[in-house]
């Protein structure tokens, strides 16, 4: 009977802490998912200022190519867009997100598309990223992008 007693007031105990931890990620996960639709708009517009603040000073981004570049790399080739796009798109498919406490691994699909008078631009990228929270904010710390070949018809 005590021994029930016990076990009882444990469980009581550490339910809430369990809620908690679960709502954390359920915020973390949020977080993530907004930063990622931030991510894929500012790399549209090549907002120079949003990866400065996001990538982390050891950032290293695996390109599809395989090239790698570093955080200061990546910002320096980025190139202002065309005055002349009449359009932009980026949507973002597939996307999880994994939340380990104070890290988050993404994986998903982004679609880019720039419309220009001469015609459309872009591509589909499949992609992982990894943020780490540093002082409350999360911040990319890696990330590596291959190109989604286009679906074969079947035979």
């Amino acid at each position: 009977m005590k021994r029930a007693l016990i076990i009882a007031v444990s469980v009581i105990l550490w339910l809430p802490l369990i809620g908690c931890q679960r709502n954390e990620a359920g915020i973390a996960d949020q977080e993530i998912r907004q930063l990622e639709q931030q991510w894929a708009d500012a790399e549209l517009k090549r907002d120079k200022a949003f990866f400065e603040n996001v990538m982390a000073d050891g950032f290293v981004y695996t390109a599809p190519n395989a090239v790698v570049m570093t955080k200061s790399e990546l910002i320096a080739s980025s190139k202002p867009s065309p005055t002349d796009v009449t359009s932009v798109l980026a949507n973002l498919d597939d996307l999880i997100v994994r939340i380990y406490g104070d890290t988050a691994v993404v994986t998903g699909i982004v679609t880019q598309k720039l419309q220009l008078p001469t015609g459309n631009v872009g591509g589909r990228y499949r992609y992982t990223k990894v943020y780490v929270k540093q002082n409350g904010s999360w911040r990319a710390v890696a990330m590596h992008a291959v190109v989604v070949a286009p679906e074969q018809p079947r035979m």
